[in-house]
């Protein structure tokens, strides 16, 4: 009877784990949930970079922590390297000329471009 017990107990954690394993990755059969690849991308069958974002990786489109008056209140997007504007430019970039998108979190934005990165960036590859 506890032998039946352990293995019962056992099994439910590894359920628990994959089931965990999933939703961190939005569901996703992809590996990293910080990164977009081309191949997701025109998986998804989108329109916009937007598009893709929502529906691929909606956890980066949500603001963390307080914002204040002094401080930008929305993610930063950065298209090759230069600042574009926040999530609404994404609307404007068609999904077929995107190559890759990368989620960085608060601390690697502003380690990277300095203040204003509270809700962290994403950054948008059109090269190759």
């Amino acid at each position: 009877m506890r032998f039946t017990r352990m293995a019962v107990l056992g099994m439910l954690v590894l359920l628990a784990g994959a089931c965990a394993s999933a939703a961190g990755n939005g569901g996703s059969s992809y590996s990293n949930s910080d990164n977009l690849t081309r191949t997701e991308i025109m998986d998804a069958h989108v329109t916009t970079a937007l598009d893709a974002v929502r529906k691929l990786r909606p956890g980066w489109l949500r603001t963390r922590g307080v914002t204040s008056t002094s401080t930008s209140s929305e993610i930063a997007v950065y298209l090759d390297g230069i600042r574009a504007g926040g999530p609404s430019f994404l609307r404007s970039l068609p999904s077929t000329s995107v190559t890759s998108m990368e989620f960085l979190d608060a601390s690697s934005a502003t380690q990277r471009w300095g203040t204003n990165h509270v809700h962290g960036a994403i950054l948008v590859s059109t090269r190759s």
